[in-house]
């Protein structure tokens, strides 16, 4: 693949993604997939740009493609669908269709993949690059999908047909996977009109057992990101006595995380001063930072098709006082029982719960025999101990990675999967020390990223500092320069 048709693409794909080797390992991550699938699978790619009908995954940041579709091909555009079939001589298992080339679409939007009508001139030295670059012998336009379709399923007939959607038909539907749904129905739809007898079936399962356990290409990427994030929280440090509004320090950690990585942020930042930490996915941030108080951060960038997510909680004038610290230690403390408890093999829901509990019995020690009063918001859930919310999360193409419906939560970690740990306190907590009253409303939450091991974890992310003393060691060294 010449370097002037991948930098003349460079658009369709994530930073990270691109060079000499990219369609060889999309071509790696096919083949697995193919061999999970009993049946033929038809996955459709995100099919309008915003301002249409449909949505993009992601509008956050820099347009995102489904994961499916991202984590099998790596094309980050429009109208692109996917055919595998695993019943067919393996140079012909896979078919890309792409949208027609469209020069006043790309006047708009710049380059992207195309293929011309099959009689002009420039079809086959076109189509000769783009399987150079892409790595699919064959590729046919997206408008001919449904007849095509039609003659792969009445030329081999099949008993099923796999496709992709979130959750089920009970599942409170999320805006991004409105789309699967719709194109679910219109799928249906047309398998019932061409023979009533191919029943539709969902590749939610099979897909996540290939996406969860991160294969070395995206451990290396992962690896990447984490270094790019710290290199910007560090930065950050460096100027947090500068700040006087939530919005200014936010507003400066994008722009470090935007320097890092052209894929942009892996979601909206959030940064809640004192009492506004008590919402989790707070997102004003036009209030005051204020002298005493605690300021919780959570954050991450994409590169290319992984993320992080990180959070730290930093004392708003370099200074933890003395409930601060309590309270705080029994969060990082929390933290690194969790880490030490994880390697593959065990149930992350277990680990949840003997997590919190573990919060629970030393707030209990250290703060409530003491005299300390805790009004927390949240309730006991329907697990019989306090969480306000999951201590862990699977991390890969989604922030969130895995099911809406968490259900590998219930099944046990492997070796290769990337999960966050970020145990946290919110709520009014008041305690008398040595004769002077403490009280506050504030939320502290740690969250690191952890790669699962056989015998236990990697910190992805321990170059971020987070104990008591280097925080106030590198936020006070910032203020005396």
């Amino acid at each position: 693949m010449s370097q002037s048709l991948q930098l003349h693409y460079s658009q369709v794909f994530l930073t990270s993604d691109c060079g000499v080797n990219g369609a060889e390992i999309y071509a790696k991550r096919r083949r697995e997939f193919l061999q999970k699938l009993e049946h033929p699978c038809l996955i459709a790619g995100v099919r309008q740009a915003p301002g249409s009908s449909e949505a993009w995954y992601n509008q956050l940041e820099r347009r995102v493609q489904n994961p499916q579709m991202l984590f099998l091909t790596g094309i980050n555009q429009t109208q692109v669908y996917l055919w595998l079939d695993p019943r067919a001589e393996k140079n012909a298992q896979e078919i890309l269709f792409l949208p027609k080339v469209d020069p006043h679409h790309e006047f708009w939007e710049g380059a992207r993949l195309g293929l011309y009508e099959k009689d002009s001139p420039q079809a086959q030295a076109h189509l000769q690059k783009l399987q150079a670059l892409l790595g699919f012998n064959r590729m046919e336009n997206s408008q001919d999908l449904w007849e095509l379709l039609e003659n792969e399923l009445l030329d081999t007939p099949t008993a099923s047909l796999y496709s992709f959607w979130e959750g089920n038909d009970e599942t409170p539907p999320r805006l991004t996977s409105l789309y699967f749904r719709k194109f679910r129905s219109e799928l249906q739809s047309f398998l019932d009109e061409i023979s009533g007898e191919i029943e539709l079936k969902n590749c939610h399962d099979l897909y996540y057992q290939s996406v969860l356990p991160l294969d070395s290409q995206r451990q290396s990427s992962v690896k990447e990101a984490s270094a790019k994030t710290a290199r910007a929280f560090n930065k950050l440090l460096q100027k947090l006595p500068d700040f006087e509004t939530e919005n200014q320090l936010r507003g400066y950690l994008d722009y470090l995380l935007h320097s890092e990585s052209p894929d942009g942020l892996a979601f909206s930042t959030i940064v809640a001063g004192g009492a506004n930490a008590e919402v989790l996915h707070y997102q004003k941030s036009d209030e005051s930072l204020k002298d005493g108080e605690l300021v919780p951060l959570d954050f991450g960038l994409r590169w290319g098709s992984v993320c992080t997510d990180i959070s730290r909680t930093l004392p708003i004038n370099g200074k933890f006082d003395p409930l601060q610290k309590i309270l705080y230690q029994i969060v990082l403390d929390t933290q690194e029982y969790f880490e030490n408890s994880v390697r593959g093999g065990i149930l992350l829901k277990d680990l949840n719960e003997k997590a919190w509990n573990y919060l629970e019995a030393l707030l209990e020690e250290r703060f409530l025999a003491l005299g300390g009063q805790a009004e927390r918001l949240y309730p006991l859930r329907k697990q019989s101990f306090v969480a306000p919310h999951g201590i862990s999360h699977a991390l890969g193409v989604e922030v969130h990675e895995g099911d809406i419906l968490r259900t590998y939560q219930q099944k046990p970690l492997n070796s290769g999967m990337i999960i966050s740990n970020e145990p946290g306190l919110y709520g009014k907590f008041t305690i008398n020390i040595d004769g002077t009253v403490y009280s506050q409303r504030l939320g502290i939450r740690i969250e690191d990223d952890l790669l699962i091991t056989d015998s236990g974890c990697e910190n992805l992310t321990r170059a971020m500092s987070k104990s008591i003393e280097a925080l106030e060691m590198q936020i006070n060294h910032a203020k005396d320069i």
